[in-house]
């Protein structure tokens, strides 16, 4: 190529020596010639030197321009199309809830035979059965209550109506809000239904430097324990019946663990302060009709005063009262 160069620069000297157009012409075409072939060269070395780590990327790019079932050549698509198909079983376990749409459910509820006053309710924690934080539809007859669980299948459950006579609470057990019921996190029909039904964490200091949380669980049936924000749901086919698990109020008058327990459901959103204060006076008013020694009521109610279960005014309420009947 320099050669040519050369010779093209001496026909456009001779051309000038001479005055001759035909030189002149015939040196610029042979430096035009030569410089076509130079540019080419070049263009095609580079167009050539693609790295492998370049190569992939070149073919996402094309591969999003054409159709989908159009097969993509080379190696590095290959892979790209098997890492696809490897994530995508991955996003489908995330959730197995996911699968349960309106007409799914309608048919589940068909072919499990699930009556019209079923209630939607939370499972915190089943340990025989193996069940964690499920969502499950609840029923009952007259003799059995049932729970069909969903989970990636589902499951019926079923105990003796008998055995849900009283509703139990089992308080201050180590909760982990970030991590528990991740299903109801998306967007679905599923989280709609039971996303509200979540339970009502508290924090505890466990000691000067430490924060723990904490929830309360509420049995449906023996063994079966349900979240605070299931319990509306569950009195609608249990009794009103409510005994608290832990021992605390032990020793404790009748009076005392009845007001105990409301002031717990108050705190996990079960009662409004309404709700709550009427409960209140309702376990009042049992205790001013009660044939018991006045040195006994007035130790109930120092009782409840010392626990800031009752205010003052309510203890001399009790008491005025008492005296008028």
């Amino acid at each position: 190529m320099f050669g040519i160069l050369a010779a093209g620069v001496i026909l456009e000297v001779l051309a000038l020596v001479f005055g001759n157009m035909l030189l002149g012409m015939a040196g610029f075409i042979v430096i035009f010639v030569d410089g076509m072939i130079l540019f080419n060269t070049s263009f095609e070395e580079k167009t050539v030197s693609v790295t492998p780590k370049e190569q992939p990327k070149r073919m996402r790019k094309e591969k999003s321009r054409k159709k989908q079932n159009e097969p993509e050549e080379g190696p590095g698509a290959l892979e790209w199309i098997a890492g696809e198909r490897k994530e995508k079983p991955e996003q489908e376990e995330k959730n197995p809830l996911a699968k349960y749409g309106e007409k799914e459910l309608k048919k589940l509820m068909v072919a499990y035979k699930v009556k019209k006053h079923h209630v939607p309710v939370l499972i915190d924690l089943c340990s025989a059965e193996k069940i964690i934080q499920s969502p499950a539809y609840v029923w009952n007859d007259a003799t059995y209550l049932y729970f069909l669980v969903l989970e990636e299948e589902p499951r019926l459950l079923k105990s003796r109506l008998s055995d849900s006579g009283t509703i139990h609470i089992r308080r201050g057990m180590t909760a982990r809000p970030m991590e528990e019921y991740p299903e109801l996190n998306d967007k679905s029909v599923v989280s709609m239904i039971f996303g509200g039904l979540l339970p009502k964490y508290y924090t505890v200091e466990s000691s000067p430097y430490r924060v723990e949380h904490r929830k309360n669980m509420y049995s449906a049936a023996p063994g079966i324990w349900c979240t605070s924000g299931s319990v509306k749901n569950l009195l609608k086919l249990l009794p009103a019946r409510f005994v608290l698990d832990d021992g605390k109020t032990e020793g404790e008058s009748v009076y005392f663990q009845e007001i105990y327990v409301a002031k717990v459901m108050f705190y996990d959103g079960i009662y409004s302060a309404q709700e709550y204060k009427e409960k209140v006076l309702e376990v009042l008013g049992e205790l001013i009709r009660a044939e018991i020694a006045e040195n006994t009521v007035m130790e109930y109610l120092n009782s409840m005063m010392t626990k800031g279960l009752i205010p003052r005014e309510y203890a001399e309420y009790v008491l005025t009262k008492r005296k008028g009947k």
